[in-house]
């Protein structure tokens, strides 16, 4: 069993516990000119004995607006009509359409899929195999003014149950926080 690295980062304003396999990557820099106000964004990631590579993503983006649990149920039909279509285009597997979970008090949407790896926006690789798939769980957490999205992938997809597990303990200990100016 493996132990356990808790990851804080005052910028994302974010805490949580996750596998100690875990290495956070370099810093990122905010970035202001996606459209969505100030992007913060981090990463961890490590690769198995196997050489899967686990690769789990951080982005907060501030919004002006706080989602409730019944303004993502109004919209949750939408989002799992586009999954579906992107999912055909690209031909992805959903696993787990999304659903409306609690994280940290707060409503979020959770879905699961599996990328073909056959699309250029798919896993992009160092050795660029069209044939790579990955395992992609995801997670967007509705905070009071932001919106925090957690993605984790695994290239390729390997036990699922353990990814499975990885990204329960992250949702199960996160806690939110102001972001740092």
């Amino acid at each position: 069993m493996n132990g356990t690295l808790v990851f804080h980062d005052p910028a994302l304003g974010v805490r949580f516990a996750i596998d100690d396999r875990f290495v956070p990557g370099p810093a990122m820099e905010p970035s202001p000119g996606v459209g969505f106000g100030d992007v913060r964004s981090a990463y961890l990631g490590f690769a198995d004995e196997a050489g899967r590579r686990y690769i789990f993503s951080i982005s907060s983006v501030a919004v002006s607006h706080t989602m409730t649990r019944e303004g993502l149920e109004a919209r949750l039909p939408a989002q799992n009509a586009y999954n579906a279509d992107l999912a055909a285009e690209r031909g992805w597997s959903l696993n787990t359409p999304a659903e409306i979970v609690t994280v940290a008090g707060r409503p979020a949407a959770r879905n699961e899929f599996v990328t073909a790896g056959i699309h250029s926006d798919d896993c992009s690789n160092e050795d660029d195999d069209e044939d790579a798939f990955g395992h992609v769980q995801a997670c967007a957490v509705f905070l009071e003014g932001r919106t925090v999205s957690l993605m984790l992938g695994v290239h390729p997809p390997g036990d699922l149950d353990e990814a499975r597990a990885i990204m329960e303990t992250v949702l199960g200990s996160l806690e939110p926080s102001a972001p740092a100016g």
